[in-house]
């Protein structure tokens, strides 16, 4: 399966990438990908559900990232070809108590 990478980007704030982000994350959502988006500036992509696992990718803040399953407390994603685990507290678009299997 190919991904695909869509950048939304200025160096300018007030212009609309938050919007353009969260508008195209429902967009994928009407057309059944399940997505997220990422909140913290470099968030960890780890290999399992663990803190302490080895670090697969860095997200940036606004990347928008396909969910697969959360847990409890973490959530399986791909983003730009990488696949891995993620803190559910840093994922704008699932519930706290929401669970995706």
């Amino acid at each position: 399966m190919s991904a695909t990478v869509f950048s939304i980007a200025n160096q300018k704030g007030g212009v609309g990438k938050t919007t353009t982000a969260i508008n195209l994350s429902y967009a994928l959502a009407d057309r059944g990908v399940r997505t997220v988006l990422v909140e913290p500036d470099m968030l960890d992509i780890t290999a399992r559900p663990d803190p302490d696992a080895r670090v697969v990718a860095r997200l940036e803040t606004g990347v928008i990232a396909r969910l697969s399953e959360c847990g409890p407390s973490w959530c399986a994603l791909s983003a730009g070809g990488h696949d891995g685990w993620a803190p559910k507290a840093a994922l704008w678009g699932v519930g706290p108590g929401e669970i995706v299997e």
